[in-house]
């Protein structure tokens, strides 16, 4: 069962035990390929699957992005759900159906999460201190080196604080654009590194941007989703010390 339809809990039979079997089996099959590589992906799926079961017991009704990408079939059997009269014991049943899903979703979320944890750990984040630091100062741009720790490769970054606009929204942003150093590999000391990426941008003399090390005990390539979780946390990081 590659896809849990978004009506799945609303389909004949209405029996609680049926609609047990249906999720136990969904969540079989999403464990038995339950890696690192495919654990944030999971995760988000069965997020996804908690968001439109809570937002139906609650009003009635799936969010916007659920009903854009539902079948003709199944919002059918939506609408026919949504015709109930309050009173309905139908609808008390579904009721039931959900909460011992939630139940069901949240445990696995927990294996899921335990998982990510362990990944994380293999992460570690920290900043070298430069002139500014001793100053006092803050810059909002900076240069970023990520360490495989296996092969001691180095993916450079030069990132950016910036702003971008949607829908009349301002929001704060962090660019990263890569560096290609001609020295791939961990050499010296980061120092070193963080000087050669200077020269790379061809800095101002006496531009000295904040330093932040990523070291991820994995031997990973760009794609890998250690990669993308270590990006992110690397973000996330940013934007409680700016």
């Amino acid at each position: 069962m590659g896809r849990l339809s978004p009506v799945w809990f609303l389909e004949s039979p209405l029996d609680i035990e049926h609609k047990n079997y249906i999720l136990l089996d969904f969540l079989k099959k999403k464990s038995e390929s339950l890696d690192p590589d495919k654990v944030l992906d999971t995760l988000k799926e069965i997020s996804s699957i908690v968001k439109y079961l809570s937002a139906f017991k609650t009003s009635r009704d799936f969010p916007d992005q659920i009903k854009e990408s539902i079948t003709i079939e199944e919002n059918q059997i939506l609408s026919k759900i949504r015709g109930l009269e309050k009173e309905d014991h139908i609808l008390e049943e579904i009721d039931l159906i959900i909460e011992d899903s939630l139940n069901l979703l949240y445990d696995f979320s927990e294996v899921c999460m335990e998982i990510i944890e362990e990944e994380q750990e293999k992460i570690k984040i920290f900043r070298i201190e430069s002139r500014f630091d001793k100053l006092g100062l803050r810059k909002k741009s900076g240069i970023l080196l990520i360490r495989n720790m296996f092969s001691d490769k180095i993916i450079s970054y030069y990132w950016k604080e910036t702003k971008i606009k949607t829908d009349d929204i301002e929001k704060d942003v962090v660019v990263l654009k890569k560096i290609n150093l001609s020295n791939k590999k961990f050499s010296i000391s980061y120092e070193y590194l963080y000087h050669e990426v200077l020269l790379q941008i061809e800095a101002e003399n006496g531009y000295s941007p904040l330093l932040y090390i990523v070291e991820i005990d994995e031997d990973f390539n760009e794609k890998s989703p250690i990669f993308k979780m270590a990006k992110e946390r690397f973000i996330q990081i940013l934007s409680q010390d700016i």
